[in-house]
């Protein structure tokens, strides 16, 4: 099923873009960092440096078997979502019983949060997976049994992946390390920290390895961060050909109110209030005196709840704007449920006259929480609203040759991906349009220079156009060529 028209196509195309670039390319050719566009690649290369690289190059890998499809991009996203779900299961199990632990596997696979998140081929749900995997690695190393150093190496391991893979959890090995100052247990303190040293180590790495490959790109960077934190975006001294759709596309700037407004909204959209209910449970019933020490509780919490909540404060536009991101709470939710589900059960099993409610609340709850999963099922081939760059890939990749460069004002990068041809995205005026033409002609020399455009255009582009006769047209789409 085609990416364009489905849930954020825009970020599954942009992603499956950068997978390609690493299976065409070669990671070593790009310093392994992420090539958000096609070849030719130029003197000032379009590269990502946004997210981490594991995601992107897994699903490469996925590539050489399955071939340049959609497929692989969903293919990885589904393992992950089991993955994810595996890996709550045996923590609930380590921590609780496994009764919790697959409460918790179901609650966190049939939440509408984990469908978005798995649906959209995107960064943050494979770091979720190593981020529980790391969470349970490091129960089991709590414990202090023979094996105690292989889990904290294979949590340690976890931790480091995670961090390749996106940025979203980076803050589990903080609360990991806060929890263990909390319950002043050196063991936990020791094994935490050396978590949060893996984490911040492989950061600097990935960074030092950006800024040291593309420098340029140094100064996008830092505007981005700030931008997905709430500040103002701060348009860089010297805008690069490649940044010119960040001009555009950060140009909103949300105010606190709505961008609060927003992560609710979404939350109560994608986490039926049965596990957000519960989620406060849990953290009440920590705040009561008798379980203020209680280890696990402080492990999940930490590890699991102190993580989300933190990481939307930080990213706060980010987290707003990205709905997908709150995959990030659906592990503590859904553990969160599981073990509070199972302490009412627990409580009414020990109480005769309360066996009709036990019994109903076993059986209805379930399908309460199910029936949206079960929706999503019976209408998974269905898109999510028409696709709209149809017309507009197939016009680009007919009527352009391999090398050429196509200036557009479409912002995403759903024609990137489905054209096959190198996009410079966001020529959104006339202005705009004659500074991208003569960057594009000294960072490209010897390519030829094209503008496709849609039949809604921006900003005084069609008085542009109207004395340049287009190569040719298809439906709401045409071709013109540049000198």
């Amino acid at each position: 099923m085609t990416l364009d028209g489905d849930v954020h196509d825009w970020a599954s195309t942009n992603c499956m873009t950068q997978a390609r670039s690493f299976l065409e390319l070669g990671p070593w050719r790009t310093h392994f960092v992420p090539v958000q566009n096609n070849p030719p690649l130029g003197l000032d290369p379009d590269v990502y440096l946004h997210w981490p690289p594991l995601v992107p190059l897994v699903i490469s890998w996925f590539m050489r078997i399955l071939g340049d499809r959609e497929a692989a991009g969903r293919i990885v996203e589904l393992l992950v979502s089991f993955g994810t779900a595996a890996g709550l299961l045996c923590l609930g199990k380590v921590l609780y019983s496994v009764r919790v632990g697959l409460l918790a596997g179901f609650f966190y696979l049939t939440a509408p949060a984990t469908y978005i998140g798995g649906r959209v081929i995107v960064q943050p749900p494979m770091s979720v997976m190593f981020a529980v995997a790391g969470v349970l690695f490091y129960a089991l190393a709590a414990k202090g049994s023979k094996r105690r150093a292989l889990w904290a190496a294979a949590g340690i391991a976890s931790m480091v992946c995670m961090v390749l893979a996106s940025w979203d959890p980076i803050f589990v090995p903080l609360g990991l390390l806060l929890a263990a100052l909390y319950a002043r247990d050196r063991a936990q303190i020791k094994l935490a920290a050396g978590y949060l040293a893996a984490s911040m180590l492989t950061f600097a790495a990935i960074q030092a390895d950006y800024i040291l490959s593309y420098p340029a790109f140094f100064g996008d960077q830092v505007s981005t961060i700030g931008y997905r934190m709430g500040l103002p975006f701060k348009a860089p001294s010297i805008v690069r050909l490649h940044s010119i759709v960040d001009m555009v596309g950060y140009k909103t700037q949300l105010p606190a109110a709505t961008i609060l407004q927003d992560q609710v909204s979404n939350l109560l959209r994608l986490f039926h209030p049965f596990l957000l209910l519960a989620g406060c449970l849990f953290v009440a019933f920590w705040w009561q005196p008798a379980f203020r020490r209680e280890g696990k509780r402080l492990l999940v919490i930490g590890g699991l709840a102190f993580p989300w909540i933190l990481w939307a404060i930080v990213m706060r536009q980010y987290v707003g704007i990205h709905e997908f991101t709150l995959v990030l709470a659906a592990p503590f939710l859904a553990l969160a449920t599981g073990v509070m589900l199972e302490e009412i059960l627990l409580k009414l099993l020990h109480r005769r006259e309360w066996a009709a409610a036990l019994w109903v609340m076993t059986i209805v709850l379930p399908m309460l929480v199910f029936h949206n999963a079960l929706q999503a099922a019976i209408h998974v081939k269905e898109q999510f609203t028409k696709p709209q760059y149809r017309d507009f890939s197939a016009l680009v990749e007919r009527e352009t040759p391999p090398n050429a460069i196509v200036l557009s004002p479409e912002q995403f990068s759903v024609p990137v991906y489905y054209s096959k041809r190198h996009i410079v995205r966001g020529i959104d005026s006339p202005q705009v349009l004659r500074q991208a033409a003569a960057q594009a002609h000294a960072a490209f020399p010897g390519s030829p220079l094209y503008l496709a455009v849609k039949t809604d255009l921006p900003n005084g582009l069609g008085a542009v156009l109207a004395s340049i006769t287009p190569v040719a047209t298809l439906g709401d789409s045409a071709v013109y060529r540049l000198p």
